[in-house]
């Protein structure tokens, strides 16, 4: 009689038939497992790549890279502040040494109401002239505000214009005209830079102020063209009495304003404001110019042009509205 040998149970038979439907033979892993061949020469050579310690530590190193620039970046910045923090005191000590005296000279002319002779040329020239060019910088700002703002805009923001206007552009003005002064140019040349810079300063002006409203605004030459006009038909009368020429002048000035807005309709408390503070920037300068009468006339008229345009910038930064303002 033969003997059979039981031969172990194929654990496939326990738990049934493998399912191969799933497994995909162009797979080298499906073929590794159920064939039992090795993985191609491509594959095992994947794994040390992807986990090589270069291509881990490099971020690692990378950082540490920028972190030291960083530090040596905040250390720098630290030393500069200590340094500025050490000069600052000094450099400002130095400016207000310089400035105070010019301005306690200009605030004892302001305030001067002594008997003096009045320099009648130069008054009715800066004045006339000076409303020349308060014109065009009204011409320059009206363009700029409703023509070339979306232009300008996409160069330049408008507080970075309030800013070149309150600053840069008058000591580029200056600088400008005091070089073709000094370098002999004719009458009628200054005469066109001044009123070029003067359109340049107010096109800034009115780009930094467009979309900022005020109920009304008086008109921007008009208190220049009223002194220009009013002094010299009243010096002969009123002769070298200061008090009386400030008066005669400013007064005449502020009335111009009040009929007109009365008369058009703009009268407002914004519109009474401004006006007044023309008529004062007009006041400045004439009392400047009874001081100092010896001075180019180019620098009274600049002076004039830059204050009263750093006033109506300063007015519609506090008083305006962004959108159109009713009675």
């Amino acid at each position: 009689m033969s003997t059979r040998t039981a031969l172990p149970a194929d654990p496939s038979s326990q738990t049934g038939a493998l399912d191969t439907s799933s497994l995909n033979p162009a797979d080298p892993s499906t073929r590794t497992a159920v064939l039992g061949e090795p993985l191609p020469e491509s594959v095992n050579s994947m794994a040390p790549t992807q986990i090589d310690g270069a291509d881990v530590n490099e971020p690692i190193r990378k950082l540490q890279a920028y972190q030291g620039e960083l530090l040596q970046l905040s250390e720098g910045i630290r030393q500069r502040l200590a340094t500025i923090q050490e000069t600052a005191p000094r450099y400002l000590q130095d400016i207000q040494t310089q400035i105070q005296p010019k301005a306690d000279a200009l605030m004892d002319a302001v305030k001067d109401t002594s008997e003096v002779e009045i320099p009648r040329g130069v008054v009715l020239r800066t004045f006339s002239f000076g409303a020349v060019m308060l014109a065009a910088a009204a011409f320059g700002s009206i363009a700029s505000g409703y023509l070339l703002a979306p232009v300008l805009s996409i160069f330049l923001g408008r507080f970075a214009a309030g800013l070149l206007a309150l600053v840069a552009v008058p000591i580029y003005s200056y600088t400008t005209i005091k070089k073709l002064h000094d370098g002999g140019a004719a009458p009628n040349e200054l005469n066109n830079a001044l009123l070029l810079v003067s359109a340049g300063h107010g096109a800034l002006v009115g780009y930094a102020l467009s979309y900022s409203y005020v109920y009304a605004s008086p008109l921007l030459p008009l208190t220049s063209l009223i002194v220009s006009v009013a002094l010299p038909l009243a010096l002969p009368t009123i002769g070298n009495h200061r008090p009386s020429v400030l008066a005669v002048g400013l007064g005449a000035s502020l009335l111009a304003h009040f009929l007109l807005g009365a008369v058009f309709g703009p009268f407002s408390l914004a519109y009474i404001t401004l006006a007044g503070l023309y008529t004062a920037v007009a006041g400045v300068v004439l009392q400047f110019i009874i001081k100092e009468p010896t001075l180019p006339l180019w620098t009274y008229q600049l002076g004039l042009v830059g204050a009263t345009l750093a006033v109506k910038l300063a007015f519609f930064a506090v008083f305006s509205s962004d959108h159109a303002v009713s009675p």
